[in-house]
């Protein structure tokens, strides 16, 4: 990419002024003379593809972690509409259901209550029988 390379360019242009500024400030501070050589320069540019280069993965990482996410909420959503359509669909049965439980409630709760009389009257005839 051109608009990469000349960035790069750039940043190595700036590499060499600032090393080259650096070293004039070192021999002027501590009276030391510090050369740039080609070795070191390129030592330089090594590390900072090396740098580059471990950014770029982390990046990289970065980015599938954020697809992989992203993929997993649209197919959650997915899912989620599914069973809202699911339920809207069972919801008239499920709304059947309830009223056939809430009148086999009432018929047991009208059993419970002749079974209950029954047994007042039993127990009221065993009371007289055992007499």
């Amino acid at each position: 990419d051109p608009a990469i390379r000349d960035a790069c360019v750039d940043m190595c242009n700036n590499f060499h002024i600032t090393t080259k500024e650096s070293a004039t400030k070192f021999r002027e501070e501590l009276k030391r003379i510090y050369y740039v050589t080609p070795t070191t320069y390129l030592q330089l540019i090594t590390t900072f593809q090396t740098i580059l280069g471990e950014r770029r993965k982390e990046i990289e990482d970065e980015k599938d972690k954020y697809s992989k996410g992203y993929i997993t909420l649209v197919e959650t959503g997915q899912k989620v509409d599914n069973l809202g359509k699911e339920l809207s669909e069972k919801k008239p049965i499920l709304e059947q259901l309830n009223k056939e439980t809430a009148q086999k409630v009432k018929e047991v709760e009208k059993s419970a209550e002749e079974v209950n009389k029954r047994r007042e009257v039993i127990a009221a005839d065993e009371a007289v029988a055992a007499k």
